[in-house]
């Protein structure tokens, strides 16, 4: 009998294995040799993909249902390459070399389409039903994080969790104030390191007083500020972009790639709050919102700001599915600092969440991401 299960066993694990292979890629500039970051390697009309890292790498589990399709690697900029997946190879990393598009104008002065460039966001911004998926959904994400403390390297970890995902809607009435999303944790995969700072002993350091207390806060839980940004910065893109944003809109670069013209709107500059799209001219989807927003726009008056939220960056991109968008990536980094006369500190949070697929599954409302959840979950696994 025990013989018996053996076998089962590995017949299970073996037929579990063989529904899907793993690739891992390298995505280089053809010209240059250096990385490209953020570029999308997706298989055709599938959520299935990633975005690639700074290191201008990725890996792609791709069921054996897909192993007839291709796989599409892109980059605003370049020319894409469709590569049949029976031709990727799963031992070993398959490099490929993308190609800077000739009919990059980003250095043309002034770019002029016949539009203004905030009628040219409202436009896409009211076409978001038509573009994106707009009902909720449940997707599984693969989520990694880095500390850097006084630069050195103390903390990382990685985990999958469930994500509960409300689709956007057009700023009407009934919805002018979409849901959060809302992380569950399905499995920890590694956990490294601890962190030296947290919002709590920063303030002792600085000998300020919290106004709600320490609230049993032992560690930072970036993951938890991660989701609070994500879901802030997608409310300010595509619900309240216009009591979000002061000053003039500018197109800061087009593209003609792949027979679509890909425009980015920006506001604002380097050093003080940025914030743009990529849009595509004729469908008017949004390719990915990325940008900047320096701690003094949170609350310059608390000694403790600088520290948390800090200075955020981030960029979130979209992948195209039966021509609709769903949320494929998301990066944030938060550099946070601190002194008096006596100490003075630094902290860089840097995550990334990557969607691998949609599901059915039910989340586990006891592994809700939270304040506590590194304390909770990250370090009792260590």
């Amino acid at each position: 009998m025990r013989i018996y299960a053996i076998i089962l066993l590995f017949i299970l694990g073996y037929s579990e294995c063989s529904l899907a292979q793993t690739f891992s890629f390298e995505i280089l500039n053809d010209d240059t040799k250096t990385p490209i970051s953020f570029a999308h390697i997706q298989v055709e009309n599938e959520l299935i993909g990633t975005v690639t890292d700074i290191n201008g790498r990725g890996s792609v589990t791709i069921p054996k249902d897909f192993v007839s399709k291709s796989v599409i690697i892109s980059f605003i900029g370049y020319a894409s390459l469709t590569i049949s997946i029976q031709s990727l190879k799963a031992e070993t990393t398959n490099k490929f070399f993308l190609k800077e598009s000739s009919t990059d104008l980003d250095e043309i002065e002034v770019i002029d389409i016949g539009m203004d460039p905030r009628d040219f966001i409202n436009s896409a911004l009211e076409k978001v039903d038509e573009t994106f998926y707009t009902k909720k959904y449940r997707s599984i994400g693969l989520y990694h994080e880095k500390v850097v403390e006084d630069g050195d390297s103390t903390f990382s970890y990685e985990a999958k969790f469930l994500i509960e995902s409300q689709g956007f809607k057009k700023a009407t009435n009934q919805n002018r104030y979409i849901e959060n999303d809302e992380a569950y944790l399905e499995e920890v995969i590694y956990s490294r390191g601890e962190q030296k700072y947290n919002v709590v002993n920063v303030a002792e350091l600085i000998n300020f007083s919290l106004p709600y207390g320490d609230q049993g806060i032992k560690e930072d839980s970036f993951i938890s500020s991660f989701f609070l940004f994500k879901n802030s910065i997608e409310k300010m893109a595509f619900i309240q972009n216009r009591e979000a944003f002061e000053g003039d809109w500018y197109f800061e670069r087009l593209i003609d790639q792949d027979g679509k013209t890909l425009i980015k709107v920006s506001i604002g500059n380097k050093g003080k709050q940025c914030f743009s799209y990529w849009i595509d001219q004729k469908s008017m989807e949004i390719n990915s919102i990325e940008g900047f927003i320096p701690f003094g726009d949170f609350n310059s008056n608390n000694p403790v700001s600088s520290y948390h939220p800090g200075n955020v960056r981030f960029r979130i991109d979209y992948f195209l599915v039966e021509n609709k968008s769903f949320l494929k990536q998301i990066w944030i980094e938060r550099e946070g600092s601190f002194e008096n006369d006596d100490i003075k500190g630094e902290k860089l949070s840097a995550a990334t969440l990557t969607i691998e697929d949609l599901t059915e599954e039910k989340p586990d409302k006891k592994k809700k991401v939270d304040v506590f959840f590194v304390q909770n979950f990250i370090n009792q696994d260590q």
